[in-house]
């Protein structure tokens, strides 16, 4: 991983990861939202290019982006109303992000399927990332773990004694979630550092 796609991923994360509850039901809708705004976005722009001017095309790209927002939340609110509600302003978090309209409007010398191909593995690295963020916040916070089904949420017990993880609820709260994300991105930057020196040190 570069130090810029870190970087991408740590906004990414701010915008994500705080303002949502700590199970990971929520965090998975929002990877789908994601990853579908993201390579749709890409086809729909390809397509545009063929009609109309650049600037016309973020334009209605965005536009795109935003009408496949509410169609996908009117979807999650017809299949589980609990999670399209906690949700609330959240859907329009990957909107908005970084990593979905820096990859729609990135230039490159790829084609279009290696374009795709590059931003689903970008994508896919990133749902794993966030998937077990979300899986230490839930497990620690709450002893389950939950994914969205129709008309609500399922729950499956992990730890059954409930009292043992008081001292993880934290990681529940908003600087819970901030503390994670901080201390995993020096982590990773910490790791990235030292394979920076190695490689230095190797060439000379």
């Amino acid at each position: 991983m570069k130090k810029s796609e870190l970087y991408v991923f740590l906004m990414l994360s701010l915008a994500m990861f705080v303002p949502i509850p700590g199970r990971l039901c929520y965090v998975t809708v929002l990877l789908v939202l994601m990853y579908l705004q993201t390579v749709l976005g890409i086809l729909f722009r390809n397509f545009c290019a063929r009609f109309v001017s650049e600037g016309l095309q973020n334009v209605i790209s965005v536009v795109f982006i935003v009408f496949l927002t509410v169609l996908f939340r009117q979807a999650i609110i017809a299949f589980s109303p609990i999670v399209a509600f906690t949700l609330g302003i959240c859907f329009y978090m990957p909107s908005i992000s970084a990593f979905v309209l820096g990859n729609i409007y990135n230039k490159n010398e790829y084609t279009l399927t290696e374009h795709v191909v590059s931003v689903s593995i970008k994508s896919l690295v990133f749902s794993v990332y966030a998937v077990l963020f979300f899986l230490v916040r839930e497990i620690f916070s709450y002893g389950t773990i939950s994914l969205p089904k129709a008309g609500g949420i399922l729950e499956i017990q992990v730890v059954q004694d409930t009292s043992k993880i008081f001292a993880g609820s934290i990681l529940a709260s908003v600087p819970g979630a901030l503390f994670l994300i901080v201390f995993i991105s020096s982590l990773i930057r910490f790791v990235l550092n030292k394979l920076e020196i190695l490689d230095t040190s190797e060439e000379d």
